[in-house]
């Protein structure tokens, strides 16, 4: 055994997430992409630890070089799984291989470090997280049947995520097994004991090789370590040659082959006998050991444990795409199907509208064949021409039902089909045809229930989401009306239908939406009220139904959004409140993911409003509920997009808010983890614009804070290259929506130029940062946002033309802010951060009054300033900037009555800003603290 993970998998705790390790030790990982070449001597840099930091509370496992220890962290509270060298072992480099590679792989699913030490006797250690689970050779034993086995398939696809995110990085585990993947209490899976794991560029460690050796009592040793195992050992490996990442492709086949099978792919008397069948012969196949297995899973393992390592997957990403496109009933790509088993596949999909047309074919062969015998018996009555007439009648309305079912069945199967292959372009222009269709065949036919109608409308709405996805406003817009003339329709026939009242909630969300987009603001907030009407009525008098929650909580969400954007901020809040109550109610009701999921979105939509109305204490606590919510869900399922979306908006939220704070240290950290988890997304789906978009504004958060804490290379290193591809995006694709987030980093670009003193570098950036948002604003993009951009990037270029002495520039600058500014005030009263701009404009004119020696009009510049951040900072005191402008307009004053030799007078004043100076310091607008800087030490002379 190579530590206690090792074994016959009987233990239930170890480790299985990721933790914290700032500040806790030197984890000594390398750069991405690198070889970790490590020896004894990194093991002598790792800091000392106290023993009474840990209180031990037995041990768990041990094996050839390591033992494991469970523990109480005393600092931290909470349990953890320490590891440790047995002693007299003397493999220093393996153990320190062992942390670097382990502190360095970022995974769910990979067994995380949570601290790297010495004891005080110099014995290193390092701390893992304790978690309660149960090894999968465990899992596997305690089942009955090979369908029970198929069950486990998720914890398969995770532990191939995990290894491809490891063969990513370039690191090679070369021990995997069912005893190393922990099936944790709460459905999670993690894949343990990294100590054979290698960087594939290291070289072998002197006195290693990958020929496995045979000790005295027949194990596989090497230096009194295990050095892999047979069973799920590749042919190379036993034969000891050199391995690479296939090595472990082959390990997670042979790992696939145990758990359909329930036995292991090889077995012998011995090791001896057991590594000789590895190297001589391949393994039973595993569809003749279970028959029953589908033939494509078969062919996935087989393709993995090929003899020759060229014609395995490359590596365990190819392997866990396949595992997850027969998991999701996709063809995989290396079974070759017939045409039988296509054509069963196809039927099983549509197993349920089969029967369905065969049983109205037979209805349909009845009715024709009974109306042909009454029609030969009563030719000769007075009435046959009346029962020809109803009976074609009858068929008539039968048909066309039948059509409108297989082409609404049509409709919503190849939209589920088509969506996630990125082909949904080839049902444009359906729509159309199938609206002429419903115009012309039965548009104002009597015969048509409420729930046919209903039904119709329902394939109207789809077509129209294509259409909108396709950015087509016109043709989804038609649609989406078409949709609800359909729904009101229905509903004049039968006023309580649900479907048909489901479905008119929806079109009112699209309609609006559409016009939203548009900037047709008042019509789409029209459509948002008038859904949100209909969903609170269909909630009143469906309460029992969870779909009707949902309606109400979208068309909120609409509402929220619309009053945002025409800068009704209460009025958005409101809205967005009633949203969270509404996704509350589903989750108590049903706390299923989805709705969880739902709930923290919703928390997303609150939280900004919440800080724009001067609540950022509440905002907060909305941002670090989502983020607790998502983080949840992302454990329990790390595949879950949409949760690891939800997550990375909350910790982009949260270090916007936390830098507003002045925390900028805390800001920072959230700001890296919200650009990590917005590249985990596109490298999932590198097609998904939505993603793309998201990845590179992160980049705005790692910009601000890096700045913020004094890296201001750091923030240019990563900000420059998102603002390039958003530039390209822009001029090469016409992704128009990614101009609002193009200021956003100038702005920030420009204050890390400022922070390194690079003023015309700065300069150049706020520049590129008006243009845009006079280009939106003559685009029809002249939003709430914008209209705050405006302010603030014209502000803060007009104070660095301040601080290389370029008054008359600065001045003009200035001017348009201002009045940009206080008209935006009369409009928008209530808009904090539109005040804070204004605030800092004001202060900007004492400033450039004062250059000019007119102290009159600096002090009236410096008073304006004051009255309007002293009572907002009063109102939200967690907004450092509000503080930081009261106090620099306050020294502002000060430096009028020292000018007017008012010394006294100017001490006193100095004092009151003095008190605020630490938020100056804690600003997160390096341009403006460049110069407060300045004005502060002037003020002490």
């Amino acid at each position: 055994m190579t530590d206690g993970h090792d074994g016959d998998g009987d233990r239930t705790r170890t480790a299985s997430h990721a933790g914290d390790v700032s500040g806790r030790g030197e984890i000594l990982t390398a750069p991405e992409g690198t070889p970790l070449r490590r020896d004894a001597a990194d093991l002598a840099r790792l800091r000392v630890v106290r023993r009474e930091d840990y209180e031990v509370r037995g041990e768990l496992a041990s094996g050839g070089m390591g033992r494991i220890l469970e523990a109480w962290d005393t600092r931290h509270e909470r349990p953890v799984a320490i590891k440790m060298r047995l002693e007299g072992a003397t493999d220093s480099r393996r153990f320190a291989r062992e942390i670097h590679i382990t502190g360095r792989l970022q995974h769910p699913s990979i067994v995380p470090l949570y601290e790297a030490g010495r004891w005080p006797s110099g014995e290193p250690f390092f701390a893992m997280k304790l978690v309660l689970g149960e090894s999968l050779a465990r899992v596997v034993d305690g089942t009955q049947s090979w369908t029970e086995r198929l069950a486990l398939l998720p914890h398969l696809i995770a532990v191939a995520d995990a290894l491809a995110y490891a063969h990513e990085q370039h690191v090679v585990h070369r021990d995997l097994k069912p005893s190393n993947v922990i099936v944790g209490a709460f459905g999670e899976t993690v894949v343990v004991d990294w100590g054979l794991a290698k960087h594939v560029d290291d070289p072998d460690e002197e006195g290693e090789s990958e020929a496995p050796r045979i000790g005295e009592d027949g194990d596989l040793t090497q230096h009194g370590r295990a050095l892999g195992t047979p069973c799920y050992m590749p042919p190379e490996q036993a034969r000891g040659d050199a391995v690479d990442l296939r090595a472990d492709v082959y390990a997670l086949g042979a790992l696939l082959y145990h758990v359909l099978a329930g036995v292991p792919p090889y077995r012998g008397d011995s090791a001896v006998a057991t590594l000789e069948k590895v190297r001589t012969a391949p393994p039973v196949p595993l569809g003749e050991v279970v028959p029953e297995l589908p033939s494509d899973l078969a062919a996935i393992v087989t393709k993995a444990m090929a003899r020759d390592p060229a014609e395995r997957y490359p590596s365990a990403k190819g392997l866990a795409e396949d595992l997850k496109r027969f998991a999701t009933g996709q063809l995989v790509s290396v079974h070759a199907y017939s045409a039988g088993e296509l054509l069963r596949r196809w039927a099983s999909r549509r197993r349920a509208p089969l029967l369905v047309a065969a049983a109205m074919l037979a209805v349909l062969a009845l009715t024709a064949t009974m109306s042909v015998l009454r029609i030969v018996r009563e030719r000769d009555r007075a009435d046959h021409a009346k029962i020809e007439a109803d009976r074609q009648r009858s068929v008539a309305v039968t048909q066309r039902d039948a059509a409108e079912r297989i082409v609404e069945f049509v409709i919503g199967t190849l939209k589920e089909r088509l969506e996630p292959l990125g082909k949904l372009q080839l049902l444009a222009g359906v729509g159309r045809e199938v609206e002429g269709y419903y115009d012309k065949v039965a548009s104002g036919a009597e015969d048509v229930d409420a729930t046919a109608l209903a039904r119709r409308a329902a394939a109207l709405q789809t077509l129209g989401d294509v259409e909108a996805r396709k950015l087509d406003d016109e043709q989804a817009l038609s649609l989406f009306l078409a949709s609800l003339t359909m729904t009101e329709r229905a509903l004049a026939k039968d006023p309580t239908n649900v479907d048909a009242r489901s479905t008119r909630v929806l079109d009112f969300l699209r309609i609006g939406t559409v016009l939203h987009g548009r900037g047709e603001l008042d019509e789409a907030l029209r459509h948002y009220g008038d859904g949100a009407r209909e969903a609170s009525s269909l909630v009143a008098a469906h309460p029992e139904l969870p779909n009707a929650h949902v309606l109400a909580a979208k068309m909120q969400a609409g509402l929220g959004y619309a009053n945002y954007e025409l800068a009704d901020l209460d009025a958005a809040d409101a809205a967005y409140a009633k949203e969270v109550e509404a996704v509350r109610a589903l989750v108590a009701r049903d706390p299923t993911d989805a709705w969880r999921a739902r709930l923290a979105w919703a928390l997303i939509d609150r939280q900004s409003t919440q800080f724009e109305t001067g609540h950022s204490a509440d905002a907060r606590v909305s941002a670090a509920e989502a983020l607790a919510i998502s983080e949840a869900l992302t454990t329990k399922d790390p595949a879950n997009s949409d949760a690891l979306s939800v997550r990375a908006w909350a910790e982009g939220f949260l270090s916007s808010l936390e830098g507003h704070r002045g925390n900028v240290e805390t800001a920072a950290r959230m700001g890296l983890r919200a650009r990590a988890s917005r590249a985990e997304l596109t490298r999932r789906d590198p097609e998904n614009t939505d993603w793309q978009r998201d990845a590179l504004n992160a980049a705005y958060h790692v910009c601000r804070t890096q700045t913020a804490i004094g890296r201001p290379d750091e923030a240019l290193r990563v900000c420059i290259p998102a603002r390039d591809e958003m530039l390209r995006l822009i001029r090469e694709k016409s992704v128009h929506s990614l101009e609002k987030d193009v200021i956003w980093l100038h702005t920030e670009i420009a204050s890390a130029h400022a922070a390194r003193k690079e003023w015309a570098l700065a300069r150049a950036s706020y520049d590129a940062c008006i243009a845009f948002t006079e280009r939106a604003s003559k685009e029809g993009q002249g939003d709430l946002q914008v209209g705050r951009d405006q302010v603030a990037c014209r502000e803060r270029a007009a104070m660095v033309d301040l601080a290389v002495g370029n008054v008359a520039l600065a001045q003009s600058t200035y001017e348009v802010a201002r009045d940009m500014g206080e008209k935006g005030m009369r409009a928008r009263p209530r808009d904090i951060y539109l005040a804070a701009a204004v605030a800092r404009t004001r202060a900007l004119g004492g400033d450039l009054a004062l250059a000019r020696k007119d102290f009159a009009e600096a002090r009236r510049h410096f008073d304006d300033a004051l009255a309007l951040a002293t009572p907002l900072t009063a109102k939200d005191p967690d907004v450092v900037e509000l503080a930081a402008t009261a106090a620099r307009a306050r020294i502002g004053v000060a430096r009028v009555l020292r000018a007017q030799g008012d010394a006294a007078g100017a001490r006193a004043v100095v004092a009151e800003g003095l008190a605020a100076a630490d938020a100056w310091r804690t600003s997160a607008f390096p341009g403006q603290r460049a110069v407060v800087e300045v004005l502060l030490v002037e003020s002490r002379l």
